[in-house]
């Protein structure tokens, strides 16, 4: 009987002694494994929300400069590199090798050029104030023409009579002295000077008694219906000139807007731009970024010459999705990387936001333009640049890095590693499993264990994301990466010896 009870406590110490060694040894695995687990203190910082794109980057202008006609290439002035400003000739063809077309503007634009100057001299201020004048000397005419009618078909004023027949005998008293002095140089030869004179005097007195006699016998009633008929004449003859005169003032008025000058700008312009397919010049300011021509190649219109860039700024093209476009805005900061570029990170804002999208196979997508604000010279066109437009920033936020999120149940959820005491009974007696964990840690009477918190997240960056409530504190140690068999394979999991 003492054999029995013997052989069975020594077996249920075998048991117990099994169990207790294979339950040190999962444990003292459990701990090794949990020992190697990356953990990251959870903790308050700054949160830059950003939505990410690629795009390529490209210069603020670009053209491609080609030949406008055909030709041999004569001299080159821009290589690679030159900073150019707008008009400058960056390359000409031979003469020679011109077609007449081309040879014969230099001719036509000379003349347009004359032309053109003698159209703008019509229209100078001084033509201007001639207009005035004549208008003003033609009006007069018609007032005077007015006049000599209206005394014609109106009696005068006796007074009027007396006066005209006055003026009319002073006038012929002149014509008899001046017919008096004439008459002694009669028959002298016409070169002689003193007869010269006095027959001049004379031809001056006969002119005034006659419009003295004309004058006196209008006024009289006397006019002839001749006379009447040429004063209507001289009239109507006036009025014309004074319309002309009116018009060409008005016309001089108009100034460039005169068709006149139009068509002389138009054939000056046509001479010049056939001129200009002798040569090639800079659109606008900017660098010779690649030479096509060299001197003596053959050309034709349309063959390439330069390509020229303008590098005063650099800018990224990209493409955004509908569901991210609502968040972007000008001015946004920006910041870049380049596979071509190791190491370094640029800067930069939104500057341009489109306002409609482009369906591509059922995609919607916005293009979006970024400038670099501080590019050096390793940035070049065409380089692909990884783009984060920063569309929301948070200060003293509570972080956690993403590699951390993992979705339990269909929520989001984090693990956290800590440090568990050891149970003891409440009577501080010996506790032969406590005891027997001691020894196995070399004293140590705490051990890991993992636990799951339940969080919900907020916003988001490409490494970190907001904590908006849940049990997760600043200082908890936070896994990453943590294995996906996380409650099975590592520590007892909830509930167990080690868990918390």
């Amino acid at each position: 009987m003492k054999k029995t009870i013997s052989f069975i406590i020594i077996a249920l110490l075998l048991i117990a002694g099994y169990f207790l060694y294979n339950t040190s040894a999962q444990a003292q695995a459990n701990q090794a494994e949990l020992n190697t687990l990356d953990t990251v203190e959870v903790q308050f910082g700054t949160l830059s929300a950003t939505i990410s794109a690629t795009g390529s980057v490209r210069s603020n202008q670009s053209a491609v400069i080609t030949w406008q006609t055909s030709g041999t290439v004569g001299t080159i002035n821009a290589v690679m590199g030159d900073q150019v400003h707008s008009g400058d000739m960056l390359a000409d063809l031979v003469q020679t090798s011109l077609p007449q077309s081309v040879i014969m503007a230099q001719n036509d634009l000379v003349s347009a050029q004359n032309a053109l100057g003698d159209v703008n001299d019509a229209y100078t201020p001084l033509a201007l104030a001639d207009a005035q004048k004549t208008i003003a000397d033609t009006q007069d005419r018609v007032e005077a023409a007015e006049r000599t009618l209206r005394n014609y078909q109106t009696p005068a004023p006796q007074t009027d009579v007396d006066q005209a027949y006055a003026d009319m005998l002073l006038a012929r008293d002149e014509l008899d002295k001046a017919r008096d002095n004439y008459e002694p140089y009669a028959n002298k030869p016409e070169d002689n000077l003193t007869r010269a004179n006095f027959l001049s005097r004379l031809a001056t007195a006969q002119e005034q008694y006659d419009d003295t006699v004309r004058t006196y016998n209008s006024l009289r009633g006397t006019a002839s219906a001749t006379t009447i008929a040429i004063a209507e004449a001289d009239l109507l003859v006036a009025r014309e000139e004074l319309a002309d005169a009116q018009a060409e003032y008005e016309r001089l008025v108009a100034g460039v807007e005169s068709n006149d000058i139009l068509a002389a700008q138009a054939k000056v312009a046509a001479a010049e731009a056939t001129l200009k397919q002798a040569w090639v010049e800079a659109p606008f300011d900017g660098v010779i970024t690649k030479v096509f021509s060299q001197s003596g190649d053959l050309v034709s219109a349309g063959t390439k010459a330069f390509q020229q860039d303008d590098l005063s700024r650099l800018l990224v093209d990209l493409q955004v999705s509908e569901v991210d476009i609502t968040q972007i805005e000008i001015g946004q900061s920006v910041m870049m990387t380049f596979d071509a570029i190791r190491g370094r990170e640029y800067h930069g804002k939104v500057v341009e936001v489109a306002m409609v999208g482009d369906n591509e196979g059922g995609l919607v997508s916005f293009d979006v333009v970024v400038e670099l604000t501080d590019p050096d010279e390793d940035v070049r066109p065409g380089m692909t640049s990884a783009v984060d437009i920063v569309v929301n920033q948070l200060t003293d936020a509570l972080l956690v890095p993403n590699q951390a999120l993992r979705v339990v149940d269909g929520k989001r959820a984090v693990y956290i590693l800590s440090g568990v005491e050891l149970p003891t009974n409440d009577t501080g007696s010996s506790n032969g499993f406590r005891d027997f964990m001691i020894g196995l840690r070399g004293g140590d009477q705490s051990v890991l264990a993992t636990t799951m918190i339940e969080v919900t997240v907020g916003a988001t960056s490409d490494s970190y994301s907001q904590i908006l409530d849940g049990a997760l504190q600043p200082g908890d140690q936070v896994i990453l990466n943590p294995p996906t068999d996380m409650q099975t394979s590592i520590g007892p999991g909830n509930g167990g010896p080690f868990g918390r």
